[in-house]
């Protein structure tokens, strides 16, 4: 089908129209293989003569307007110039696809794709194509070649509906985080601010609103970092697959989408791009990200919920936009890609993204609007050879950092505005980590060896360079034993404190039902942030707790219990506040009774079991009739429980001292003392 002489093609492609606007490639595998240079050139040589190049022949229809072209090949970038004439001896050079001479092509857009358009009554056409440089023995000639040929469609554009080039202009760079020309190169990590000047116009249409602009980044920009709000911009920003995601509402040939390698949906526009996706958009499928102009809809199909699809745009067939955003570059960008660095934007219409319904017909074809190329720095691979850590600088200049003490560790020999990560870890998995600074200075709160691992990254060079150092535990301070009564304030006042561990304030008053030991450390620092630990053994005792029965023969008597009178039947509370083994006190619980001669109390028979107990306590009453019974704690408070078959639940109560109180029928009353664990 090609030929090293273009009187030489024995076969012709003869793309097929479709009547209404897609473009439906043909697609063929041709190579560079014992093909020779082409030295009959007059016009736009572009190269020919100097690279091995091949012929191709093109039969159009007559439905057959504009004319796609795009080649490919792994390693080399096929360059190629359209013909026009009925024979090899009769030819008119439409363009120059040539991707190392821009100055020289009359290409529209990525070196990748051109568009013509068709000479009325000319369906003959020729095509030689070379490529950017003379290719080795090592290099793969194989490339492959795709023509499709469709009628010209309706184009709701702001520039020359010839053209995707001119665009270009409508993004300026204003202003990067490092030195150099706005025109590039660039760093990688660095920021650039990017300023846009976009026009909507579908005066083509009836009235198709605008709606939507969805912006598609190169490989090697950090779209993670991007916040579409910082535009400033009035529409909302839809997310592809969260709630309310936009859906396309009309078939569109000439779109496709594809998830890039960030997994972001992405659209392609193959009026201007050769997109990685079968072309065609189905109504229903979802839409990329972007922002969105949503106003309520008035036709009957509008159902005006949260969706872009079920309203209407803007509210005008022309509108400008003036915004800028913020972007930075991969820290490790893809040289390889020579797009990387390129910004898409697609505009759509409320005809395509919305519910509107326009009478003459929507606006389906909008030409993206693209960015510059621009480049990255060149890669300098040797740019950290000497990177290196030097000693660090602790606060006392003895080589032995303390734990929480200032230190300083620089890293020699860094480029400008190069990327570094510092990470320190100590033998018990604490770790720091600080990033995107030449100097490490802060306090560090790590004990035992500590490895040091810093990683830089600078242009294409990624490197590491570990180290280690001592960083000694806090010191220990004799431990201070304390003791103190439940209900009571720790009576102790560290000096130059910063902070204490314990399992409670240590500042308010500790409460507890039985005898416990407490421990708290308070830390104090140094100058140099070297801390100690004072630790403090806190031993809380409470009251004991006495109960006893004392039987009189008359309602009329005077007893003296534990230095106080008692005159009345009934129960007496005493609280001797210098009594007791640990000098909390003692509480007396007497209850006085009236003795009987029918029945005498040690006749009664009454345990309760197992003591200590956990969740339930066992009654075993023997010749006795219970009337009633109580529950108290230590300190006397009457307490809920629930009794069964002789089994009381104690399992909604805390841990300490508690009494049992049983009242007989008989009139006489039992105490139990137990431990609930």
């Amino acid at each position: 089908m090609n030929a090293d002489d273009c009187v030489d093609i024995s076969a012709t492609i003869n793309p097929s129209t479709a009547s209404e606007y897609a473009i439906n490639y043909t697609c063929i595998e041709s190579c560079l293989d014992n093909a020779n240079p082409e030295m009959n050139l007059i016009s736009m040589d572009c190269g020919y003569s100097e690279r091995a190049a091949v012929w191709f022949k093109i039969e159009l229809d007559d439905l057959a307007e504009e004319i796609y072209i795009y080649a490919q090949a792994e390693n080399w970038q096929p360059i190629w110039t359209l013909y026009q004439g009925d024979s090899c001896d009769n030819l008119t050079a439409l363009n120059c696809m040539n991707n190392i001479s821009p100055e020289s092509s009359n290409t529209d857009i990525t070196p990748y794709l051109s568009i013509n358009n068709v000479i009325p009554n000319a369906s003959t056409y020729y095509l030689i194509v070379s490529s950017d440089r003379v290719l080795s023995d090592q290099d793969n000639h194989a490339f492959e070649l795709c023509i499709s040929s469709t009628i010209k469609p309706i184009i709701c554009s702001s520039f020359d509906n010839n053209s995707c080039v001119d665009s270009t202009q409508a993004f300026q760079l204003v202003d990067r985080e490092f030195s150099g020309s706005l025109d590039g190169p660039f760093s990688p990590g660095e920021q650039v601010t990017i300023c846009i000047d976009y026009l909507y116009d579908s005066t083509n249409s009836e009235a198709d609103w605008m709606m939507a602009l969805i912006p598609s980044f190169g490989s090697n920009w950090d779209v993670q970092s991007f916040e579409p709000e910082s535009a400033g911009l009035t529409g909302e920003w839809f997310e592809n697959g969260a709630d309310c995601a936009p859906l396309i509402q009309e078939n569109v040939n000439n779109l496709c989408t594809y998830v890039n390698a960030d997994g972001i949906l992405t659209l392609c526009n193959a009026l201007c791009e050769v997109c990685p996706c079968e072309l065609g958009m189905e109504e229903g499928d979802p839409l990329p990200s972007g922002w969105y102009w949503v106003t309520p809809g008035g036709n009957a199909e509008c159902e005006n919920d949260c969706t872009p699809g079920e309203g209407w745009g803007l509210g005008s067939t022309t509108f400008a936009l003036n915004f800028c955003i913020e972007l930075r570059i991969n820290e490790a960008p893809d040289y390889n890609d020579p797009y990387g660095l390129q910004i898409s934007l697609n505009a759509l219409s409320d005809g395509v993204a919305g519910c509107w319904e326009d009478p003459v017909g929507e606006c389906l074809n909008f030409k993206p609007a693209l960015s510059p190329i621009w480049e990255l720095e060149e890669c300098m691979e040797n740019a950290l050879d000497d990177f290196t850590i030097t000693e660090f600088l602790d606060c006392q200049g003895d080589g032995l950092v303390c734990s929480g003490e200032l230190i300083t560790i620089l890293a020699g020999n860094f480029p400008d505005h190069a990327s570094i990560f510092w990470e320190l870890e100590d033998t018990n998995g604490q770790n720091i980590i600080v990033e995107n600074s030449a100097i490490l200075s802060q306090n560090i709160y790590l004990e035992g060896e500590v490895d040091l691992t810093v990683s830089a990254h600078f242009n294409c060079q990624s490197l590491s360079v570990d180290t280690t150092f001592i960083v000694e535990a806090p010191g220990q301070l004799d431990t201070v034993y304390l003791s103190q009564c439940s209900g009571e304030l720790i009576g102790i006042d560290p000096i130059d404190y910063i902070g204490y561990e314990a399992d409670f304030d240590p500042f308010e008053p500790i409460k507890s039902e039985v005898d416990t030991m407490f421990e708290i450390l308070f830390i104090s620092e140094d100058s140099c942030g070297c801390r100690s630990i004072q630790a403090v053994g806190l031993e809380v005792f409470v009251e004991q707790q006495v109960f006893d029965t004392l039987y009189v023969d008359s309602e009329m008597f005077e007893l003296v219990y534990q230095d106080t009178l008692l005159t009345s039947l009934g129960e007496h509370i005493i609280f001797d506040e210098d009594g007791g083994e640990n000098g909390c006190g003692i509480n007396y619980f007497v209850l006085v009774e009236l003795s009987t001669s029918t029945q005498n109390l040690n006749q009664l028979s009454s345990k309760v079991y197992p003591n200590p107990t956990t969740n339930i306590l066992f009654l075993q009453l023997e010749n006795v009739r219970l009337k009633n019974i109580q529950l108290l704690n230590a300190t006397g408070e009457q307490k809920l429980f629930e009794i069964s078959n002789s089994q009381i639940d104690l399992s909604q109560l805390p841990t300490g001292i508690y009494f049992l109180v049983l009242e007989f029928r008989s009139g006489e009353k039992a105490f139990h003392k137990f431990i609930k664990l």
